[in-house]
C-alpha cells in the first residue's frame, strides 16, 4: 500500500516506540570531540532509521564526514531523513549533493526556504536533534566544524544530552509531526548530469574518509534521572504553547537558585518578570553570557551591552565572556536538581518566532555537573558585570559611556521584535 510519507514515518516511530523498553538514561556531552564521536558511533551503529533536524549544516570537513556516514548508513538499509532550515547556504543549497543524497535513498527536506513569501523569511527552525532508534542527541550544536573542531579559531562552549526511553520516543514522534507541516518543503534543485557525476565522486571520497577517521567516544557523564521530558515547538502551536512556557514553569518553581548559561540574553517581559519574582522569593540567580566583543551577532552584542547593567540592578549575578571564546550552550539549572539543555536562547526570537527544542531533566548529579562546568567557565574565561557610575568617570569617559548606552538602547528597542 502506498501511504503518504509522513504516515509511513509515523508507523515506524510507533513501531520502535513499542520496543523502547530502554530505561530513561541521559548522558551529558560537553566536550566537542566527545560530541562528534558519539554522533559518529550513533550513525555507524544504527540499523533502522536516522532523523536529522538542524538549523545549519555546512559542507565543511565535519559536514562532509557526516554526509559520508549518512550515505553509508542509507546503503545499509537505514531510513535516513533530514530537515535543514532554509536560511543557510549549506548542504541543501548544493543541488548536486542533494541529488546524490536522494539517489542513495536519503529524504532531504528544507524548512521554510528563503524563496517563500517575504513575511515568512523571519520564521526559522532553530531546533537541533540527531534521532535514532535507540537514542537521541539534543542540544545547541549545529552541523558545522566550529562546534566540534578542537583547534577552531574560537573556543565554542556547548552543551548537549543524549537521551533514551520515553523522552526519546517523544522526540521521534515530534520530528515525524514536523515533517507533515506545510513549512517543510522539498529542496529546489537545478543541476546538470556532469555536476551530479562530480558530486558523486566527492561523496564517495567522503564515505571513505569518514569510515577511516571516525573517533571512538570517550566516557560521558551518565545518569538515570527521576524525570526526563522532551519539549519542542511545532509551527502551528508555537504562539499558543511554545516550549518557553515549560521553561517559565521551571523557573517559577525555583526555591533556592537559578543558574543560566546562554549566548543571547535579551529578556522578554515574561522572563524578566519571572526572574524578578524569583529574586523576591530569595532565589539566587546567575547569568553567564557573551560580551559584546565575544558575541557572533552584532545586534545581540549591542543588546547585551545596553541591558546587562539592568540585570545587575535586579540583583542577578551577571558575567560576560572574554574574546576568543564563544558561549553557544543554552542551559538552565534550578535548585541544583533540575536541568534544561536545548536550543532555546533567552531572547524574543526563541520565545515568539523560531522553532526550538530541548530536554528537561530532574537529576542532582546532572545539575551539579553542569553548575560546576559553568563555574569553571566563569572563573577562567569571564568577567563580572558591574554597574558603572558615570560620576566616578572623567567628563570625557562619562559622556562617552552615556552616549554609547543611549545609542545601544535605541538600536535594541528598534530591532527587539526580531532579535
Amino acid at each position: 500500500m502506498n501511504w503518504p510519507k509522513h504516515i509511513h514515518l509515523t508507523l515506524i516511530a510507533l513501531l520502535f516506540a513499542c520496543s523502547s523498553a530502554l530505561a530513561e538514561e541521559v548522558s551529558l556531552l560537553l566536550n566537542r570531540l566527545q560530541a562528534q564521536s558519539v554522533r559518529e558511533q550513533m550513525i555507524m551503529n544504527e540499523k533502522k532509521f536516522l532523523y536529522l533536524n538542524t538549523y545549519l549544516f555546512d559542507l565543511d570537513d565535519f559536514g562532509q564526514k557526516t554526509i559520508g556516514l549518512l550515505v553509508d548508513a542509507a546503503r545499509r538499509g537505514v531510513k535516513v531523513t533530514m530537515v535543514v532550515d532554509g536560511i543557510g547556504k549549506g548542504v541543501t543549497y548544493h543541488s548536486a549533493v542533494v541529488e546524490v543524497l536522494k539517489k542513495n535513498g536519503i529524504d532531504v527536506k528544507v524548512y521554510n526556504p528563503k524563496i517563500r513569501h517575504l513575511p515568512e523569511i523571519n520564521n526559522r527552525n532553530h531546533q537541533k536533534a540527531l534521532i535514532g532508534s535507540e537514542a537521541v542527541i539534543i542540544g545547541d550544536r549545529n552541523m558545522t566544524a566550529s562546534y566540534f573542531k578542537r583547534k577552531a579559531p574560537t573556543n565554542y562552549i556547548s552543551a548537549e544530552m543524549k537521551i533514551t526511553g520515553e523522552a526519546a520516543d517523544e522526540a521521534r514522534q515530534t520530528f515525524v509531526n514536523l515533517l507533515a507541516k506545510a513549512e517543510v518543503k522539498n529542496p529546489v534543485t537545478i543541476v546538470t548530469n556532469a555536476e551530479i557525476d562530480l558530486a558523486t565522486k566527492d561523496v564517495e571520497g567522503w564515505i571513505t574518509k569518514a569510515k577511516k577517521e571516525h573517533i571512538k567516544p570517550g566516557k560521558a557523564f551518565t545518569a538515570k534521572p527521576e524525570e526526563v521530558k522532551y519539549i519542542a515547538d511545532l509551527p502551528d502551536i508555537k504562539k499558543q504553547a511554545g516550549i518557553h512556557r515549560e521553561i517559565l514553569k521551571m523557573l517559577n518553581e525555583a526555591k533556592t537558585s537559578i543558574d543560566i548559561m546562554n549566548p543571547y540574553v535579551l529578556l522578554t517581559k515574561e522572563f524578566k518578570d519571572t526572574l524578578e519574582k524569583a529574586l523576591d522569593r530569595g532565589v539566587k540567580v546567575r547569568i553567564l553570557s557573551n560580551s559584546k566583543v565575544s558575541n557572533d551577532v552584532y545586534l545581540m552584542g549591542v543588546a547585551w551591552d545596553a541591558r546587562k547593567e539592568e540585570l545587575v540592578k535586579m540583583g542577578i549575578e551577571t558575567f560576560e565572556l572574554r574574546p576568543k571564546h564563544f558561549i553557544h550552550a543554552k542551559t538552565i539549572v534550578v535548585d541544583n536538581e533540575k536541568v534544561f539543555v536545548g536550543s532555546f536562547n533567552m531572547d524574543p526570537r526563541s520565545q515568539n518566532i523560531n522553532l526550538e527544542n530541548g530536554v528537561i531533566v530532574k537529576d542532582k548529579g546532572m545539575a551539579e555537573k553542569i553548575s560546576t562546568h559553568n563555574t569553571r567557565i566563569q572563573k577562567y574565561f569571564m568577567d563580572k558585570v558591574e554597574v558603572v557610575n558615570p560620576k566616578k568617570l572623567s567628563l570625557k569617559d562619562a559622556v562617552k559611556h552615556c552616549t554609547k548606552k543611549s545609542f545601544y538602547k535605541l538600536i535594541t528597542k528598534a530591532f527587539e521584535p526580531v532579535l
